[in-house]
């Protein structure tokens, strides 16, 4: 079952860390969500049931994928030490890959890099009679965790983690359709701990820095060409921070209506689209939209005041 991260709802905390070097972005703007959307999200995450597969995805040859074509490295039977360099083979389970009738088996390899600090990742195919198949992509502070997703019974794709500055962490996605690996691309969400077990709906995380700098989530399934593709572009989750003084914001059913939170509210962070606006409950539940003046604007202000001096417990990281 994925381990769904818990919305910082009144009493409850989520912890979440780290981001990641490179983007895999929404294919369209998200629309601003209703109170009623907002509320719909917040109760998908406490009951942690995933949400409806998105259209453009493998959604509809991949609905019977079984639970063990994913395939985490603990669950790998074998792993074995290279040399003094201790470079880590790590062996999936053979699966017929790629609908041949015969066992494939995916090995991955953590190798030291050229410059001497970092990792470069080694994956092989070993498909059949096949003489193996290896490429060669480089890391950076080692592999975290990996995936194998049988997204169909002629389509695989291989989703390796690996660790970047300040812990964060990003995504490397391997076709493994054809007799040899291919690289497809990297992503800069991650999974963070959050172990998938269906590729039309999975959880991944990423940095967000609109109210303060932390760790918030969204659904993604694997697209055609192996690349994660989000729900939409609203992010998950966030910190609880405290009204210094009064704040104009909105609310109502479709958070337009013009309001004022009053000084002392406590209040959490639920949903962002980490440009315009933050989503944060109060602690009886009422829902409340913040708009920020300006995309990408530093320091963020609303009414032309920096948003440090309305709320207490904002922390940004460079």
């Amino acid at each position: 079952m994925i381990k769904i991260p818990s919305f910082l709802v009144p009493g409850a905390l989520c912890l979440l860390s780290g981001a990641a070097l490179w983007a895999c972005a929404p294919k369209n703007p998200a629309p601003e969500p209703s109170s009623q959307a907002v509320s719909q999200a917040v109760t998908e995450a406490v009951s942690q049931s995933p949400s409806k597969a998105p259209s453009q995805t493998l959604a509809e040859a991949s609905s019977q994928a079984p639970a063990e074509a994913f395939q985490p490295f603990a669950a790998a039977p074998e792993l074995v030490s290279d040399g003094p360099d201790q470079a880590e083979y790590r062996l999936f389970s053979s699966l017929d890959i790629n609908g041949d009738g015969q066992e494939d088996q995916v090995m991955v390899q953590q190798l030291p890099g050229s410059d001497g600090y970092t990792t470069d990742i080694r994956v092989t195919l070993r498909s059949g009679n096949h003489e193996d198949a290896s490429l060669q992509t480089a890391g950076v502070y080692g592999i975290t965790d990996a995936f194998l997703m049988q997204v169909s019974p002629q389509k695989a794709f291989l989703y390796v983690e690996s660790l970047s500055d300040n812990d964060y962490r990003y995504l490397d996605i391997f076709d493994l359709e054809g007799d040899s690996p291919v690289h497809v691309g990297t992503c800069q969400d991650a999974f963070y701990g959050n172990a998938p077990t269906d590729p039309t709906d999975f959880l991944l995380s990423d940095r967000v820095d609109l109210f303060s700098t932390y760790n918030a989530y969204r659904h993604f399934s694997a697209g055609e060409n192996g690349m994660p593709v989000p729900d939409s572009g609203l992010y998950a989750g966030g910190i609880s921070v405290t009204a210094k003084q009064d704040i104009p914001a909105f609310q109502g059913s479709q958070l337009d209506e013009p309001c004022t939170v009053p000084a002392g509210a406590r209040l959490t962070i639920i949903l962002t689209d980490n440009e315009n606006f933050a989503d944060m409950t109060d602690e009886t539940g009422q829902v409340y939209r913040f708009r920020v003046d300006g995309s990408g604007q530093w320091p963020r202000t609303i009414n032309g005041i920096d948003i440090m001096e309305y709320f207490d417990g904002l922390i940004f990281a460079g």
